[in-house]
């Protein structure tokens, strides 16, 4: 439920939180109030954790000192992301760690009588499982593109759409796994907030054109290095490709 209007059915009183109606509830917050609350939203997870959302106005801007350094980044699979710099950001695989355990949960609850104790705290399991996939996944964007702003100035990625992508028979569950949509909104707003330059670039031939001398060839998923025949080059496919959506984040600038 969500009180569109602060000090109108909900109030923050000490370490509580008074809701009309409900009365007054004990939060834990994670970090200070910054700025103006103008609404509050509670809700409840499917494990059964309650939640409480403030939306704030005027919080003021945590600029961080001018930086000239520009990087491109080029998501993947294989890696989670290859910085233009070389910098590899290895991919955590959540969804895989934890696959085994959620497969055979599942299969527990489809044999399960529906309505049952068991099957509902069965469910209650499954639904631990992805919360906690969500969890690291959320935990592991926010720590990774914080580094990225700390680090750059400009940052330039790739304007992909992952729903797009996600029609893949092969690669659609690889694709949700890494969350490179949460990984860019994270980012964009971060670089946002700090004063920071993000951009996307089309990333229409980025794999495919050297980016020494602009020769380009087809570049199948299974080939990892990219060898230019006419300069001789060779680089790692994603390093190449971030080299490239730098190269065409400075150009958008011009």
């Amino acid at each position: 439920m969500t009180f569109p209007q602060w000090n109108s059915g909900c109030d923050l009183t000490g370490n509580g939180l008074r809701l009309s109606k409900v009365g007054t509830l004990h939060i834990v917050l994670h970090r200070p109030i910054e700025g103006k609350i103008k609404t509050c939203t509670v809700l409840k997870s499917p494990t059964g954790k309650w939640w409480v959302m403030f939306s704030c106005e005027n919080v003021p801007e945590m600029s961080l000192p001018a930086n000239p350094i520009s990087v491109g980044i080029d998501v993947g699979i294989k890696t989670f992301s290859t910085l233009s710099d070389g910098t590899v950001i290895e991919n955590p695989k959540f969804f895989k760690q934890s696959a085994k355990r959620l497969a055979q949960k599942q299969r527990k609850l489809e044999l399960q009588q529906k309505g049952s104790k068991e099957r509902i705290k069965t469910k209650q399991i499954v639904s631990k499982i992805h919360e906690r996939i969500a969890f690291q996944r959320s935990n592991f964007a926010h720590q990774e593109s914080r580094k990225i702003v700390n680090q750059y100035g400009r940052i330039f990625v790739e304007d992909i759409t992952v729903n797009d992508m996600n029609s893949h028979r092969c690669l659609n569950r690889s694709i949700r796994d890494v969350a490179w949509s949460q990984f860019f909104s994270l980012l964009s707003y971060k670089a946002e907030s700090a004063g920071r330059e993000f951009r996307k670039v089309n990333p229409a031939y980025t794999s495919q054109t050297c980016s020494s001398c602009g020769h380009r060839q087809k570049m199948p998923l299974s080939e990892r290095t990219y060898s230019c025949p006419c300069c001789g080059m060779e680089k790692d496919r994603d390093h190449n490709a971030s080299l490239n959506i730098l190269r065409l984040g400075l150009e958008s600038r011009s």
